[in-house]
């Protein structure tokens, strides 16, 4: 079946080279490369020509002496939705953050060296903190050394330590975020609430690690 014309000849239609560029994300056409998350059936279409002058990473991975050789870059380290906005923002300089997306999006920029988005990250975090996330946001503060962010993270925590504490994120930190808040004198909480909540993150880090959460073990972890 003959294609029609614009089809043929899209970039005739494109102005700007944004907008050339936005046509050409997760495109298959001229794509050299795909990008799959671990457990999704997905494919992230790419070219290596964008990512390599968007990081040097990417350059190093697709154009160094070691350059990567598979048509299809498998990642077990993010999702679907993180790597498409990623992308994205690759394309076409945008990129549509949420308070569920912007933490693993902001560890790709990290670990793929694109400073740009790692700062429209930190100020959408700073600016959609809340008790819910406060921990796990706190937690990639301190991993990614964003002192501002977490200045801005441990201010709330003083603040409201009991919503915190009782909140799913804060069983979900790791050892290192945990040692961070409770080495503070400025909570807000009763000793009680947060042995309470302390020993609910143990039976949490007993679980992660396969262990019996037994009082031998959840004394470990602490």
């Amino acid at each position: 079946m003959a294609r029609s014309q614009q089809e043929v000849d899209w970039q005739s239609t494109k102005k700007t080279v944004l907008e050339r560029s936005r046509h050409m994300f997760n495109n298959s056409f001229m794509s050299d490369v795909a990008f799959s998350c671990e457990g999704s059936d997905k494919k992230f279409f790419a070219h290596k020509y964008v990512l390599g002058i968007s990081s040097a990473v990417f350059y190093a991975m697709f154009y160094g002496k070691l350059a990567e050789k598979n048509s299809v870059v498998h990642l077990s380290d993010t999702d679907d939705e993180s790597l498409q906005e990623f992308l994205r923002f690759l394309y076409t300089d945008e990129c549509n953050l949420t308070t569920h997306n912007a933490m693993f999006v902001l560890y790709l920029t990290k670990k793929y060296v694109v400073p740009s988005l790692a700062q429209k990250c930190v100020e959408f975090l700073e600016a959609n903190i809340a008790v819910e996330n406060v921990s796990t946001v706190l937690q990639q503060a301190l991993q990614f050394n964003e002192k501002k962010l977490e200045k801005k993270c441990l201010e709330l925590i003083d603040l409201k330590t009991s919503e915190a504490i009782a909140c799913d994120a804060f069983t979900d930190i790791n050892e290192a975020t945990l040692a961070h808040i409770l080495k503070r004198d400025s909570l807000t909480v009763k000793e009680v609430d947060l042995f309470k909540a302390v020993l609910k993150w143990s039976e949490a880090e007993c679980s992660r690690k396969g262990i019996e959460a037994n009082a031998k073990n959840k004394r470990t972890a602490m």
